[in-house]
């Protein structure tokens, strides 16, 4: 009880009225089921509150937040944060001390959304199954002839990460000087490489891919490329020398929650150092708190300026010209892609 108090002190709104009987605290992740359940289990150790998770991919949990008056959920735990600021609408306003020890860089404007870990995108690869001369330094690299139809990555439609991916994409490689995600070019040419069966919907299928053989190359996350690089002496990851994105996913306070109190106090634990110095060692991910932010992994390669407000306004303009490539390399989008 004194740990649950210490936890819910941090609220500024309802910080004073006495905690109620409600249904179970309910959250809405894209988050990897390892992780999930750690987290979860241990907030409820300490609070005694219950939690349902209803989990998917970004996308897909985007449009449920669409139909929040008929949806009950209190948190959204997960997903890049320019996909959380395209539905910062449904997010309402949440600042409590613990905040304060955020890395200001990664920071929200508004306070409608919280960072909770980061993630530099990297490309992943087989060794044994690549010539070392064309291990991949570079994004141009993986348009080689070698690596045709031998490249994977997730579907943006699907998960918010592959978005990331695809803006950062047409930002790097931007050669129209007139607009902002121009890269479509390069897009264009990766795809052709892809073919349907290096677009799939779940991001773990990368992993796989790669490991096994499937696949000579993927483009993912350095969590995911880590976790992979210690179970496989095979695989190996580099930061393009081009640049890449450095953007962290984040969690959010729902419009009409129920359980605010429990919400905030979710919060408040996710982002608190307990949590957040279990990010690398447990789950391969950077935290966002100032004092351990300063003991991550330098990343070897230029770090672009992410335009998150711009990447969020543009999303549908984005996923237009995502959809629209795929046609044009004769990649049906109306069939599923691979699982």
């Amino acid at each position: 009880m004194f740990l649950f108090i210490l936890l819910l002190s941090c609220a500024k709104q309802d910080s004073n009225k006495p905690l109620k009987k409600t249904n179970e605290l309910i959250i809405l992740s894209p988050h990897p089921e390892d992780m999930i359940d750690f987290i979860t289990k241990e907030f409820h150790q300490r609070t005694g509150i219950k939690i349902t998770v209803i989990r998917e991919g970004t996308g897909e949990l985007m449009q449920k937040v669409a139909n929040l008056p008929y949806l009950k959920a209190d948190v959204f735990w997960g997903g890049g944060i320019d996909s959380l600021e395209t539905i910062k609408d449904h997010f309402l306003f949440y600042e409590s001390e613990v905040t304060n020890a955020i890395y200001p860089a990664y920071k929200s404007p508004h306070s409608l959304w919280h960072p909770y870990s980061v993630l530099p995108m990297v490309i992943i690869y087989n060794k044994s199954l690549i010539p070392p001369d064309l291990w991949p330094k570079s994004w141009d690299d993986l348009l080689n002839p070698f690596f045709k139809n031998r490249i994977i990555m997730a579907d943006p439609q699907k998960s918010g990460s592959a978005f990331t991916i695809l803006t950062t994409l047409l930002y790097v490689k931007n050669t129209n000087k007139n607009i902002l995600f121009g890269g479509t070019d390069f897009l264009n040419a990766l795809i052709g490489q892809l073919g349907k069966e290096g677009i799939t919907q779940n991001s773990n299928a990368i992993l796989k891919a790669v490991s096994t053989g499937d696949c000579f190359a993927g483009i993912s996350f350095e969590d995911y490329a880590i976790t992979l690089e210690k179970l496989s002496s095979n695989v190996a990851y580099i930061y393009p020398s081009e640049g890449t994105s450095l953007l962290p996913d984040g969690v959010a306070l729902l419009k009409n929650a129920e359980n605010l109190i429990e919400a905030k106090a979710f919060i408040d634990f996710v982002l608190d150092e307990d949590v957040q110095k279990l990010l690398s060692p447990r789950w391969q991910r950077r935290s966002v708190r100032t004092e351990l932010e300063k003991s991550n992994k330098k990343i070897m390669s230029p770090l672009i300026q992410y335009p998150t407000t711009d990447a969020a306004n543009s999303r549908e303009l984005i996923l237009y010209q995502w959809l629209d490539l795929l046609e044009k390399n004769g990649i049906d989008t109306h069939s599923e892609l691979n699982p």
